[in-house]
């Protein structure tokens, strides 16, 4: 969980403990699919933004794709 308070505790979501990177994208979902937020940098996190707009407070699905080097594509 997160809590994107600007408190500077926890305020982007980002996924951790992943191996060195080849390829990465996450995308991030509202409640009906809609892709809210997406990235290829596996540096940035999500600060529960959308068009640069808060997004309300809630459950949101997301999508991890990357891929180690020399190994296929994995989805999270």
């Amino acid at each position: 969980a997160f809590s994107p308070n600007a408190d500077g505790i926890n305020d982007t979501f980002i996924p951790v403990g992943l191996p060195p990177l080849a390829a990465y994208r996450i995308t991030v979902f509202n409640r009906t699919g809609l892709a809210l937020w997406t990235t290829d940098n596996p540096r940035v996190g999500w600060d529960a933004l959308s068009g640069g707009q808060p997004v309300p407070a809630g459950v949101y699905a997301w999508r991890l794709n990357w891929q180690a080097p020399g190994q296929s594509v994995q989805t999270l």
